[in-house]
């Protein structure tokens, strides 16, 4: 298990796990990609994949295929499928 530190806003250091981070986020850091990275290879913008980062809206079922078709070998590094991408 892989644990990330943030800040939890009152400036304390919080450790997370990897696991708990939204899938699009464990992908792209997987692949070692900044957010503007991996909306370039998707065909979204940096800001698009913030809000996916951040849980708010989705991607469309084509965009969604195309994710898991091109990033199908670091989904299975990360043991993940598609109704784990989709979670």
């Amino acid at each position: 298990m892989q644990l990330r530190f943030t800040c939890n806003g009152s400036g304390m250091e919080t450790a997370k796990s990897s696991e708990a981070l939204p899938p699009i986020r464990r992908l792209r850091d997987e692949l070692g990609l900044t957010q503007k990275e991996l909306g370039e290879r998707i065909g979204v913008t940096r800001d698009r994949i913030a809000q996916l980062e951040g849980g708010k809206g989705h991607l469309s079922t084509r965009k969604i295929r195309y994710v898991l078709v091109t990033f199908a070998p670091a989904l299975e590094r990360l043991k993940m499928d598609a109704v784990d991408f989709l979670a």
